[in-house]
């Protein structure tokens, strides 16, 4: 029960991160490969897989903090976009799968 409650009560910093880097890309582009361009960096995907794993530190982008200390607290968090975004990114899902709240209204979907 305690666990069940510390998890509920959990800031995931890295799912800040993630989902501010998301929202940023999705109300400043207006075609899919800018989207796209602006979301599918290192420092989104490092905090994009921080937050699906529950670790709770986000990542700057700077390389040299990348494998920094971080207190190991497993609190999961969730992604707004609600599309797989490591497999958008990789190119192995079609944009055109992506949910229309996930893009807004960018050209080409």
């Amino acid at each position: 029960m305690a666990i069940n409650s510390a998890n509920a009560q959990c800031t995931n910093g890295a799912c800040d991160a993630a989902n501010a880097i998301y929202k940023e890309c999705k109300y400043s582009f207006t075609a899919l490969r800018d989207f796209k361009r602006c979301l599918c960096t290192d420092k989104f995907l490092v905090n994009y897989d921080r937050c699906l794993g529950g670790y709770v530190c986000p990542w700057d982008g700077n390389p040299d903090t990348l494998n920094g200390p971080c207190v190991k607290i497993y609190c999961p968090g969730k992604f707004a976009g609600g599309f797989d975004a490591k497999a958008f990114c990789a190119g192995t899902s079609s944009e055109f799968s992506l949910p229309s709240s996930a893009v807004g209204s960018l050209i080409g979907l």
